[in-house]
């Protein structure tokens, strides 16, 4: 089964190569930024043993983001090593901390995790939720080189667990230590004979928690006291069933910040609504028509536009692919999506105490909204939403605790640190 995986990641390496020949921009990407990888990252580090932080994409990087903070803080004289294996990802984080040095992360074939781990060295090496890569796996145990996973989400339906893949199961059951989600995983992962495993939970409810409140006139101006209503991260399925509901939406700001806001997705926005929107980039206070749909087109602003709204349609819910919605929730908001999120645990439990609320079609969302109307529906949801998150925080502290247990000759005092 080894000699398979490896077959199976050199098959993917001509895959991203054959797309970048077709002209696929990530593809491009993806080879391009790993072009001298190692040598880049060997001038980097100036032969320091740096902490090894990788994370998949930006979604991992936003889990990654409250524990880099403390990694920071708790130790003082130790460089970050931030790898990506996604170009979304990597394009998309923007760092200005010194100590924290962002690179990609070769393919995982043998010659290159052998090859990485000699040039980086770790004093530790840290990943995000399951981004498992075996020959670095492997690599990282004949070093004998501490390695953690954080906020993992593992269970009975994946390839692990499953006849004949033994030899990935017994490197999992090696790594120095795996910080689940929840008591369930943990239990599950006892069962199969772990011993390396702890409850953590999910450092995206320590990220929302930390967002500050910044000063946002020109979008207050626009909600003008009425209930707002965002389409967050959206995707084509929740813009239909929007538009299909707008004639019996009333007195209520809207704003669509789709998931992807190309020139293109936001020309056919306006397409699809016609006349009625009006773009962010655009809105000022001679142009100021409450009677228009606000349409997000940029990056970066949907988090502030959260700490302005009252309910939030987050996009995805329709093609299990659930955007983020602990920030709207952190942000007191009541949320909605689609009826296709079972994967996604944070969107299970919210339902199960009426935190948030499935939508079907333009029929739900009107219901829905109508429902809301009242006053204290609204505020109970709303406070449901937030108290979910607020006491789910608090995986950050477990996960630091544990890096610090785990890297050689760290001491209680920060000025000590290695």
């Amino acid at each position: 089964m080894k000699l398979l995986y490896n077959i199976a990641i050199k098959s993917y390496g001509l895959g991203i190569i054959s797309s970048s020949i077709l002209g696929n921009k990530k593809a491009n990407d993806w080879i391009n930024g790993r072009r001298n990888c190692l040598e880049k990252i060997k001038n980097d580090l100036n032969n320091e043993s740096p902490i090894w932080l990788h994370v998949s994409s930006l979604g991992e990087y936003i889990m990654a983001k409250p524990l880099i903070s403390k990694l920071l803080i708790e130790f003082p004289k130790k460089n970050i090593l931030l790898t990506f294996f996604s170009p979304s990802g990597y394009n998309n984080v923007k760092l200005n901390q010194e100590r924290v040095n962002k690179h990609y992360l070769p393919l995982d074939t043998p010659s290159n995790a052998k090859e990485f781990i000699k040039v980086v060295n770790p004093c530790i090496a840290v990943f995000a939720k399951y981004d498992f890569w075996f020959n670095y796996l492997i690599e990282l145990q004949k070093s004998n080189i501490q390695t953690l996973f954080f906020s993992t989400n593992l269970n009975s339906n994946q390839l692990y667990f499953r006849k004949g893949w033994n030899w990935q199961k017994s490197i999992l059951k090696k790594i120095s230590k795996i910080l689940v989600i929840n008591q369930k995983i943990d239990s599950f992962l006892k069962k199969e004979n772990f011993a390396n495993t702890t409850v953590c939970g999910d450092t995206r409810f320590d990220e929302v928690r930390n967002k500050k409140k910044l000063d946002q006139d020109i979008i207050l101006k626009y909600i003008d006291n009425r209930v707002c209503l965002v389409l967050g991260s959206s995707w084509e399925a929740e813009e239909k069933i929007l538009k299909k509901a707008l004639l019996k939406l009333n007195n209520i700001a809207i704003i669509i910040a789709p998931h992807d806001p190309s020139v293109k997705r936001i020309n056919s926005l306006e397409k699809r609504f016609r006349n009625k929107t009006l773009k962010l980039s655009q809105l000022k206070e001679g142009n100021l028509n409450r009677k228009k749909i606000l349409i997000v087109d940029s990056i970066g602003v949907l988090s502030k536009i959260y700490q302005h709204s009252d309910i939030s349609f987050i996009g995805g819910g329709f093609k299990n692919k659930l955007h983020n919605i602990l920030e709207p929730a952190a942000t007191n908001n009541v949320i909605l999506f689609g009826y296709n999120h079972s994967k996604y645990m944070e969107a299970n439990e919210l339902i199960k105490i009426n935190g948030a609320i499935k939508i079907a079609s333009a029929f739900d969302l009107v219901e829905t909204i109508n429902k809301l109307a009242a006053i204290k529906v609204l505020e109970r949801y709303k406070k449901t939403a937030l108290d979910y998150v607020e006491n789910n925080k608090g995986a950050t502290e477990i996960i630091l605790k544990e890096i610090v247990n785990l890297i050689p000759h760290s001491t209680t005092s920060a000025s000590s640190k290695i």
